[in-house]
């Protein structure tokens, strides 16, 4: 009591933190300002025009020189402003952007061989470096520490042509899908208000869903890029990590154990994303930059060779059911490949229970100590408070608690006992992780499979203050961050109000005295209308086969509707 005290008065940490986000959002506000000023005199109708332009038809406008990047980049500089007051998505603009826009200008209009990129607005996720700028993470403490690196994914985009306009908001600490820190806000969903966009890149998906970007970038660690993607109903996939390493950014969890962090794009659809990936992976800049990623061409000819696909499924990770509407959208997906003719089989989970327990050993190895050392002493999310709450509690209560409540929510039980307490048991964990690996690429083999459809996540679109309760729900994008499988996100439906009726029913989605089900229930319980979406999944580094599979499925969802 007398420490919370001492950190609320004039001199402690939490009034002095209060003070430099104040700060803060008076030079963000700047930031806006010097946009609108800068944007403002544009041509409505040409603004109009340049906005209702998908990905490629900008990129090939700007490539043709029927457009120019810098109004381009007033377009869109509007855009972002318009956006932003309504669903706060971003978290500072980049104010430089004029200059680099005019400069590609002077290198590149009317004439040859222009970059890939050639003057594509991009925004920049809020844990990349960009040079001058803070990378708070959502913690008052880092404020006014500018970074004096830049991001080489953004470095290699930069080299293409591309011009970063905005870094957007995520998470606190990058650990929750609920986008909302105390130094830039809450982050809205488009879809639906009073809703998560996901996280931790939920600021890019929410701006790019709004059509407040080309195309946004993103990190994935246990799900960063996929659960954004499948709030906001737009596309994305996580490469194997080796296959787009990067530099300067924060990771989310330092030190991380068996999770591959993996680095892409978010986009309206496989098109644009297969595009993205080809212009990007298949640069010298790429390499440039990211000297560590493997040299891997990327091409997507040599999986159109095999014309129907072997598919595996599971429409249950048998730790933790998903929702009605997600598991009929994963029914829904199946069939169509069938009547395509593919041929789609049952893929049983390798022991469910230890699967899950690894994936939650691995997020957090050491049982939240870094997490609770990098809270310490700051100013503290309403959305993450929960979520902290149970990391204070010392690991002998946790896991006496684990065993009183195995029967009642067996997976709050297996949060309890996850962190390890010496490094034994640590080496032990990492081999248990390579063994199951080991066991799922065997059983993938044994049933000859190309690819694997599956639900994308076990819940719809949340409230905000939904995440820190449901952190179980990780396991269906971590997984794949474990055996470092790329997977994408492909929406195939909209929920409907039968979905909502499964929900509620105790017969389909029985949820009895477990609190985990409760929450899930009454979360998703206002989705109706909104998208729900599959996961598509490879075996490690065959993004291409990937966004093949992907691009089928988007192609058959549209045919159905």
């Amino acid at each position: 009591m007398i420490f919370k005290y001492l950190l609320n008065k004039p001199w402690g940490a939490i009034a002095s933190g209060q003070r430099r986000i104040e700060q803060k959002q008076l030079k963000r506000s700047e930031g806006f300002d010097y946009f609108h000023q800068r944007c403002r005199s544009m041509d409505n109708e040409r603004r109009e025009y340049i906005l209702a332009m998908g990905y490629e038809e900008l990129r090939q406008g700007l490539q043709n020189n029927s457009l120019t990047p810098t109004e381009v980049h007033q377009a869109y500089g509007w855009k972002i402003l318009e956006v932003n007051d309504k669903i706060n998505c971003v978290a500072e603009m980049i104010t430089e952007s004029f200059t680099m826009a005019a400069e590609v200008e002077r290198l590149y209009h009317n004439k040859p061989n222009k970059p890939a990129f050639y003057g594509i607005p991009v925004s920049v996720k809020g844990n990349f470096f960009m040079p001058g700028y803070d990378c708070t993470i959502g913690f008052s403490k880092f404020i006014g520490m500018p970074k004096d690196s830049q991001c080489s994914l953004i470095s290699t985009l930069i080299e293409l042509g591309a011009i970063p306009i905005c870094l957007t908001n995520v998470p606190q600490a990058l650990l929750s899908y609920a986008c909302s820190n105390p130094v830039y806000g809450t982050t809205e969903n488009p879809l639906a208000h009073g809703m998560t966009p996901g996280g931790s890149s939920g600021g890019e998906a929410a701006l790019v869903a709004a059509g407040g970007i080309p195309f946004g970038t993103g990190s994935d660690v246990a799900g960063s890029l996929r659960i954004p993607a499948v709030m906001c109903g737009i596309v994305s996939m996580k490469p194997s990590e080796a296959r787009l390493l990067i530099t300067n950014s924060h990771g989310g969890f330092p030190g991380k154990c068996r999770l591959g962090l993996s680095f892409g794009f978010f986009t309206h659809n496989v098109g644009e994303l297969i595009n993205i990936f080809d212009l990007y992976l298949n640069s010298e800049e790429h390499l440039k930059c990211s000297p560590r990623s493997i040299p891997m061409p990327f091409d997507m000819s040599k999986v159109h060779k095999k014309e129907k696909l072997r598919i595996g499924y599971f429409s249950d990770i048998g730790f933790l059911p998903p929702v009605p509407a997600a598991k009929r959208a994963l029914r829904h997906a199946v069939k169509m490949l069938e009547v395509d003719g593919h041929e789609v089989i049952q893929f049983d989970i390798p022991h469910p229970q230890l699967m899950a327990e690894l994936v939650l050993k691995n997020i957090l190895p050491d049982g939240g100590v870094y997490m609770k050392e990098l809270f310490s002493g700051d100013i503290v999310d309403d959305y993450m408070k929960q979520f902290l709450l149970l990391l204070k509690i010392p690991d002998s209560i946790r896991k006496i608690a684990s065993y009183a409540i195995q029967y009642v929510c067996p997976q709050l039980a297996t949060m309890c006992r996850i962190g390890m307490n010496n490094i034994p048991q640590l080496r032990y964990m990492q081999e248990q992780t390579d063994d199951y690996a080991r066991e799922w690429y065997e059983q993938w083999n044994n049933l000859n499979l190309d690819a694997m459809i599956c639900p994308s996540f076990p819940v719809t679109q949340l409230p905000h203050s939904y995440p820190s309760k449901l952190g179980a729900c990780a396991v269906y994008t971590g997984l794949f961050n474990m055996l470092d499988c790329p997977a994408g996100i492909v929406p195939v439906d909209k929920i409907t109000d039968q979905d909502i009726k499964d929900l509620n029913n105790d017969n389909i989605f029985p949820v009895g005295l477990n609190p985990i089900l409760k929450d899930m229930r009454s979360g998703c319980s206002k989705d109706e209308g909104l998208p729900v979406s599959v996961q598509v999944v490879t075996l490690p580094f065959r993004e291409e086969l990937c966004l093949h599979v992907m691009q089928i499925v988007e192609a058959l969802a549209a045919k159905h509707h």
